[in-house]
């Protein structure tokens, strides 16, 4: 008995070495979520299918956690309720666990999970133990975008005027604020340690940096964006960065503009010298545009015309900007992301999510 007793703790101890052997055997994918119920991971160089899980339908947005352990998902807490509340789903055990509900889509880090209930501040949860952490305070509705190191929040906001806030995630307080009362459009991105936002007004839009250390708007450039067709109105525009390089396009398929059938095009943009390219890729209707790690390749969700009903996934090569890959996906509404799965999920196309 006392050699048993003895080796429990050593039993406990290898489970846990393993655990955390599993935890750094990952693959990079693209994930895709459906509203049908599934989240894929997608293989980068194939596009091909190579995990799938069963999710709840009417699934909105999936999160990566950095660690390959668990997934965040937006999703109805049950049938009967309309989106969504926020679940953490555990790749090990295929476990989803209620977080918050109403939630918009997570932004995850290595210390934090962030998402919204509304214009009463941002929810905030330790990404080991889920555990809620006090709520950051501050006024706005966001589209949230975590710094590299994870230590800054920026949140872009639309009401009651566009604008941009700056929020310090550990201390949990807004550290600066920006508005653009002109703006008809707002959105940005990380390149590095520098945030760069795009501020589209009725006759041309300017892409300036944003300085975190000393505090404030540096300098900006005009960027000539991709003609609209008028059938849509005005989309808005976002951006990603890749190669050391910004490309903004507009965002087609979203609820409101969902019969758009016009066209507008990629463009390229390098932030130091500000050249721009001409248009790229005009027949696309990105609703998202994800980059690759290795900043040489980038994924587009290329929702067609009408939306949603001939999908596909794009590969673009970021240097020339041409197609060097595509798939088609069935009609549906998806969400495109960047995570990673366990290497040993590869292959499985029958996992299926379970309610805690």
């Amino acid at each position: 008995m006392q050699v048993r007793v003895r080796l429990a703790p050593l039993a406990v101890a290898l489970s846990l070495l393993v655990l955390d052997e599993k935890a750094l055997a990952l693959d990079q994918a693209l994930l895709l979520s459906r509203r049908a119920g599934w989240i894929e991971a997608i293989d980068l160089e194939s596009l091909a299918t190579v995990s799938r899980i069963r999710v709840p339908a009417m699934t909105d947005s999936v999160a990566a956690d950095p660690s390959g352990r668990r997934l965040f998902v937006a999703a109805p807490a049950s049938a009967e309720k309309g989106c969504c509340a926020l679940f953490a789903l555990d790749l090990y055990t295929m476990q989803l666990s209620h977080l918050i509900e109403p939630a918009q889509r997570a932004v995850v880090t290595s210390e934090r999970i962030f998402t919204q209930r509304g214009n009463v501040g941002i929810e905030s949860f330790d990404s080991q133990s889920l555990s809620r952490l006090p709520t950051l305070k501050a006024p706005g509705v966001y589209r949230l975008q975590a710094s590299p190191d994870g230590r800054l929040l920026v949140g872009t906001a639309s009401w009651p005027e566009p604008s941009l806030d700056l929020i310090d995630a550990l201390k949990g307080s807004r550290i600066a604020n920006w508005r653009f009362s002109a703006a008809s459009n707002l959105s940005g991105v990380w390149l590095g340690p520098r945030y760069l936002l795009l501020d589209v007004q009725s006759a041309y839009a300017s892409l300036s940096f944003v300085n975190t250390d000393p505090l404030g708007l540096g300098r900006s450039l005009t960027v000539p964006l991709p003609a609209q067709t008028s059938e849509c109105g005005q989309l808005p525009y976002d951006l990603v960065a890749a190669g050391g390089r910004i490309v903004i396009y507009p965002r087609f398929g979203l609820k409101e503009r969902g019969s758009c059938s016009g066209s507008a095009g990629l463009l390229v943009v390098d932030p130091d010298t500000g050249a721009t390219s001409a248009p790229f890729q005009t027949e696309l209707h990105l609703r998202q545009l994800v980059a690759g790690s290795d900043g040489q390749s980038l994924y587009g969700l290329d929702v067609g015309s009408p939306a949603w009903q001939q999908v596909r996934i794009v590969r673009i090569d970021a240097s020339s900007m041409q197609i060097i890959g595509s798939r088609s996906l069935d009609p549906d509404v998806w969400y495109l992301t960047m995570g990673s799965i366990p290497h040993e999920w590869n292959g499985k196309l029958d996992l299926v999510a379970t309610k805690n």
